[in-house]
C-alpha cells in the first residue's frame, strides 16, 4: 500500500499472481515496461473509479477507563441529594426519591467514583462512568436488582449501558475508525462483577442470534433483547452498536483491571457466578489488581476472587475497601440473637460479646442487651480509612495507566493524619504500613493477634525460635488493628438486616465464603 505513487520496471519479465483478489491503492500508478503489458481475465479486464484505499492516517488509537460504581451507589443521586441539604433542591430532580430513603441518595461517594475523577483526560484518552446496580440517575432503586442484580439495573444491563455509552463517546471524538482500542476497566462490589464481565462482553466472539417467542417468530441476542440479523457481530453489544454506528475497531487490548472487593450476587444461586457471567475474563488483563475486605462476613457477600494478578487482602468490611459510608455516621447492629441456639443461649450472647471486645470491634459501653437474648451495637465511626484502598489502587494502576497526580493529595483525598487512641500512630501511619505491604512488598498482611496469640509469641522469642523485631511488629499491628476497628472499621453483618445475616462456618464463627480460589 502506498500513499504516493507506484512505479513498476522491468527490462524482463515481470508476474504478479494472487490467488484471490489482488489491489493497488495509490495517487497515480505507472507500470513500464520494454516490450510488452499484457492484462487478461477471464472475464474481462474491468477499469473504473478507484477505491479509497485505509491508511494509517485513516485511523486512530482510543483509550478509555470504565468505571462501574457498586451496587446502590450513584454519583449523580448523591449529587441530588447534596443540592437537597444546600436548600439548593429546586435544582434536582432527584430531590423527591432523596425523601423516600432510597439508598443511593443516602451513600457516600465510591472509591470508583473518586477514581474516576482521577482518570487522565484527552481528546482520545478518556473514562466513562457507570452508575452501581440497582440505580439510574434521579429515579428510584430497583430493589430487586439490588437483591439479585439480574434485570436491565442488573449486571449485564449496566454492561449494556457501558456499551452503548462508550460507542456514544466515540462517535463525538471521533469520525475515523479504530486500530486499537484500549481497555482499563475498574469497579467495586457487584461494579467489579460488572467490569469483568465488560471484558468477556468486548472480546467475545462473533454469534448467531437465536428465535424466540410466539412460534420463535423473533431474532434476539444473548441477553434476549430482539435484534433484526442472525449473525451478530464481534465484541458484543459493542460490536453491534459500533456497526450500527459504521465503525469499525481492529483490535481490543485489555490493559488494567482494579477491582475493589468482587460481590456478584448474581440471581439466588451464587456458586455458579464465574461461569454465567464469564468474570474470569478478566484474567486478558495485562495487569490485575484485586483489594479484598479481611473482615467482611455477611453471608450473601461471597468474594469472587481472581486468579491472575495481584489479590490484596485489608483490613476492613466490603465499603471500608471500595467507599460509600458516610463520614461521623451512627452503625447500628444486631450482633447476636437467641435464635442462634435454644441450649445456653445467655453464654452464647457473652461469649459473643466478650469476643468483639477482644478483638476491638466494640467497647462494653457500645453493646446493649435490648432484649433478653439479643445483642445490639451502635458506634459513630469516620470514613476516611476507605481513602487508604484509593490511594494503594491509585499508585498500583500507575505502572499501567495514567491518572491525574496532582488530584490524589489535594483536601478532598488526602489520608488525613486522625490520632488513633492509645498508639503513637495516625491515620497516615496507617496507610504507609499497608503500602509497604501492597505496593512495595516489605511487609507481610496485616493481620490482628489476641492476647493469647502474642503471649504465645513472645514465648517463643524467650525461647530463640521467634524474631524478636518481627514479634515487636506483630504486637504493634494488633494494637493499631484494636484501635482502627473501633473507630474507622464497619461491622456491616447484622441479624436483623435483610441480606445481612452473617455467615457462621461449621466451628460457628464468622466467615466469608470465597468462591474461585486461584490455585495454590
Amino acid at each position: 500500500m502506498s500513499r504516493g505513487n507506484i512505479i513498476k520496471m522491468s527490462n524482463g519479465r515481470m508476474s504478479e499472481i494472487a490467488k484471490l483478489e489482488h489491489t493497488s491503492f495509490a495517487k497515480t500508478i505507472n507500470s513500464t515496461a520494454a516490450g510488452t503489458i499484457n492484462e487478461k481475465g477471464t472475464e474481462g479486464v474491468k477499469f473504473g473509479e478507484p477505491q479509497k484505499g485505509v491508511t494509517k492516517d485513516d485511523l486512530v488509537n482510543i483509550t478509555v477507563g470504565m468505571f462501574f460504581d457498586g451496587t446502590g451507589n450513584n454519583r449523580k443521586n448523591i449529587d441530588s441529594r447534596l443540592d437537597v441539604n444546600s436548600d439548593n433542591h429546586y435544582k434536582s430532580e432527584g430531590w423527591k426519591f432523596y425523601w423516600q430513603d432510597n439508598t443511593s441518595y443516602k451513600n457516600d461517594r465510591t472509591n470508583v467514583d473518586h477514581l474516576e475523577k482521577m482518570y487522565k483526560q484527552e481528546s482520545l484518552y478518556f473514562s466513562i462512568y457507570i452508575e452501581g446496580i440497582g440505580t439510574e440517575n434521579d429515579e428510584y432503586d430497583d430493589l430487586t436488582d439490588m437483591g439479585i442484580a439480574t434485570g436491565e439495573k442488573g449486571v449485564r444491563g449496566k454492561v449494556r449501558v457501558g456499551c452503548e455509552n462508550l460507542v456514544k463517546v466515540i462517535k463525538g471524538k471521533t469520525q475515523k475508525n479504530i486500530d486499537t482500542l484500549t481497555v482499563d476497566v475498574f469497579g467495586f462490589s457487584r461494579g467489579a462483577a460488572a467490569a469483568r464481565n465488560f471484558v468477556h462482553e468486548i472480546t467475545k466472539a462473533a454469534y448467531s442470534a437465536r428465535l424466540m417467542g410466539a412460534k420463535e417468530s423473533q431474532l434476539v441476542d444473548a441477553d434476549n433483547h430482539v435484534v433484526n440479523k442472525l449473525e451478530l457481530p464481534a465484541r458484543g453489544h459493542f460490536g453491534l452498536q459500533m456497526e450500527k454506528a459504521g465503525r469499525k475497531v481492529n483490535f481490543v487490548k485489555i490493559r488494567f483491571a482494579g477491582l475493589f472487593d468482587t460481590v456478584s450476587a448474581y440471581g439466588i444461586v451464587h456458586s455458579n457466578d464465574v461461569t454465567e457471567l464469564k468474570l474470569n475474563a478478566v484474567n486478558k488483563a495485562s495487569d490485575i489488581v484485586h483489594l479484598t475486605a479481611a473482615d467482611e462476613h455477611r453471608r450473601l457477600f461471597e468474594l469472587t476472587s481472581v486468579t491472575k494478578g495481584k489479590e490484596i487482602s485489608l483490613p476492613g468490611v466490603h465499603s471500608d475497601i471500595g467507599g460509600s459510608y458516610v463520614d461521623n455516621e451512627v452503625e447500628e447492629v444486631s450482633l447476636a440473637e437467641e435464635m442462634l441456639s435454644i441450649i445456653n443461649r445467655k453464654k452464647l450472647i457473652e461469649d459473643e460479646k466478650n469476643r468483639l471486645i477482644e478483638q476491638g470491634w466494640y467497647r462494653a459501653n457500645q453493646m446493649t442487651n435490648d432484649q433478653p437474648y439479643k445483642l445490639k451495637g451502635s458506634r459513630v465511626l469516620r470514613n476516611k480509612y476507605s481513602l487508604i484502598p484509593l490511594h494503594l489502587m491509585f499508585e498500583l494502576g500507575l505502572a499501567s495507566c495514567q491518572f491525574k497526580e496532582t488530584l490524589i493529595n489535594n483536601n478532598v483525598y488526602k489520608v488525613p493524619a486522625i490520632p488513633l487512641k492509645n498508639t503513637n500512630w495516625t491515620l497516615v501511619d496507617v496507610y504507609n504500613r499497608l503500602r509497604a505491604y501492597a505496593v512495595l512488598n516489605t511487609a507481610p498482611a496485616m493481620l490482628f493477634n489476641n492476647s493469647r496469640q502474642l503471649n504465645s509469641l513472645k514465648g517463643m522469642v524467650d525461647h530463640g525460635v521467634y524474631a524478636a523485631d518481627k514479634y515487636a511488629a506483630t504486637k504493634k499491628d494488633a494494637e493499631v488493628l484494636y484501635e482502627l476497628r473501633n473507630k474507622f472499621l464497619h461491622f456491616s453483618s447484622s441479624w436483623d438486616g435483610v441480606g445481612k445475616e452473617p455467615n457462621i462456618n461449621e466451628k460457628g464463627q464468622r466467615e466469608r465464603d470465597v468462591f474461585n480460589k486461584r490455585a495454590t
